[in-house]
């Protein structure tokens, strides 16, 4: 893997591309992928949406974020109960075991 330095500023997406670059082809064809199948999905629903009252999109679209939002906290949640490679739930077994 290539290590590029640079001392200037520079734009999230000249990061975001130096770092796609930076991946194997399997892994640059995954994100296509799924990209692809998003931007497909996202068409298709299209109509569907077009239909719907202003009131229910707008809170489809506040549920959405309100998801998103929730499921990065849980992501860095379980980031954080991990002590030195061991599951939180491990290490908390290990001190009990400790005190006894």
């Amino acid at each position: 893997m290539a290590t590029t330095t640079y001392s200037g500023k520079i734009s999230t997406l000249d990061a975001l591309w130096a770092l796609y670059q930076s991946q194997s082809k399997l892994v640059r064809d995954a994100f296509r992928m799924r990209v692809l199948a998003e931007k497909t999905a996202k068409k298709d629903m299209q109509p569907y949406e077009q239909q719907l009252p202003d009131e229910v999109r707008k809170s489809v679209s506040m549920m959405a974020i309100s998801i998103k939002k929730s499921a990065d906290e849980v992501r860095q949640a379980a980031l954080n109960s991990t002590h030195i490679g061991r599951r939180a739930e491990d290490f908390l077994n290990e001190l009990e075991q400790e005190k006894s």
